[in-house]
């Protein structure tokens, strides 16, 4: 919320000053950029961690925490073309299967 009030504040600046367009565009590329920047990052930081939670209760559970690799594997071959991580909410596959797969050996005893 304070991005966005200080983005509004501007953009009313930038409008008295060169009129509705400079405001406009100010609105704009700063709600882009604070998406980019500041939002995106968090939502897979948050991803990750979900990835990470899940595996463990998978096999808390009684499931073979390796099959999450297995699934992130038949998503990425499932998924096609993908745009950068950087402006995605979700963290690229490849980084995925890795976090996953280092964590399958302590977690097999939990399985077993």
């Amino acid at each position: 919320l304070g991005a966005q009030t200080g983005l509004g504040i501007i953009g009313a600046l930038a409008g008295a000053a060169y009129g509705d367009g400079a405001a406009s565009a100010v609105n704009q590329v700063g709600g882009m950029t604070a998406q980019t920047v500041f939002l995106l990052p968090g939502s897979r930081t948050q991803e990750s961690e979900a990835d990470v939670v899940g595996q463990r209760l998978m096999a808390q559970a009684g499931f073979d925490p390796a099959q999450a690799v297995t699934l992130w594997q038949n998503m990425m071959a499932a998924s096609g073309n993908r745009q950068p991580q950087w402006l995605s909410t979700h963290p690229d596959p490849a980084n995925r299967i890795r976090e996953l797969q280092a964590d399958v050996n302590q977690l097999e005893p939990v399985y077993q």
